[in-house]
């Protein structure tokens, strides 16, 4: 199990546990968004060394209680390209949702 905290420039701060298991991390947090408590997940899975494929995903505490009725928010597939004449590793992304 991992733990990732974040800290923004507004003063805020949260928290979200992770796991990794057969090339793909998963992520999970709870927010409070306008007095209501949402459940978050987020879903990155290694494709090849350079890409990979990326979800995210909230659940209303109020709908599910138990985190398994996920809404999906975004998915998308990111490739890192060759590097450019400049030095630069321009990355590719293309948007499911």
């Amino acid at each position: 199990m991992y733990t990732s905290i974040e800290f923004t420039s507004r003063g805020g701060c949260s928290a979200a546990q992770g796991s990794l298991s057969a090339g793909t991390w998963t992520w999970t947090s709870s927010e409070k968004y306008d007095g209501h408590e949402i459940q978050q997940k987020a879903t990155n899975k290694i494709l090849a060394p350079n890409s990979y494929s990326a979800k995210f995903e909230v659940s209303q505490f109020e709908v599910s209680q138990d985190g398994t009725n996920w809404t999906l928010m975004m998915e998308a597939k990111v490739t890192k390209n060759e590097l450019s004449a400049g030095g630069a590793a321009p990355h590719e992304l293309e948007r499911f949702v």
